[in-house]
């Protein structure tokens, strides 16, 4: 089957510019992304004229390593949400933006979590170094391209 893949890099899972597979855990992976733009209130890739661009994995992978992932909360909400809710949805996205697609947990998971079902601790087994996050941020802008197979 021939797949031809287009958009923002920021959203795809490591393993497209790898060359691996593609599984369904690669949606689980643009779906980390996207919990992270939520909670912090920011775009992915943050790019300011004259300036090297900032991207919001990296900074929530420092923010992880450092016991601070809560951090990166809107400062617009102030003190005005639930911080155990923020820390589960925070260490989810995490979770899935883990470089291993078999380190991510499946959706199904995923939406158990968020919708209480489940703690997060009941999921998944271990910790998620930020040397496993997959950031790949030096080239996030660029629109990657898989064209069809001959």
């Amino acid at each position: 089957m021939a797949i031809k893949a287009k958009g923002s890099r920021v959203y795809m899972a490591p393993e497209y510019s790898m060359g691996k597979a593609i599984t369904v855990k690669a949606d689980v992976y643009s779906f980390g992304i996207v919990l992270l733009e939520i909670v912090s209130g920011k775009v992915s890739a943050d790019y300011t004229p004259n300036q090297e661009a900032e991207f919001l994995l990296d900074k929530a992978g420092v923010l992880y390593d450092k016991g601070r992932i809560l951090d990166l909360v809107d400062k617009r909400l102030a003190s005005s949400y639930d911080r155990k809710q923020a820390l589960t949805v925070l260490l989810l996205a995490m979770k899935c933006v883990n470089l291993s697609p078999t380190l991510r947990p499946k959706i199904s998971e995923v939406i158990s979590v968020l919708e209480g079902e489940k703690r997060i601790d009941e999921i998944f087994e271990g910790d998620t170094p930020s040397a496993n996050i997959g950031g790949l941020c030096g080239a996030c802008s660029r629109v990657l391209e898989i064209e069809p197979i001959s």
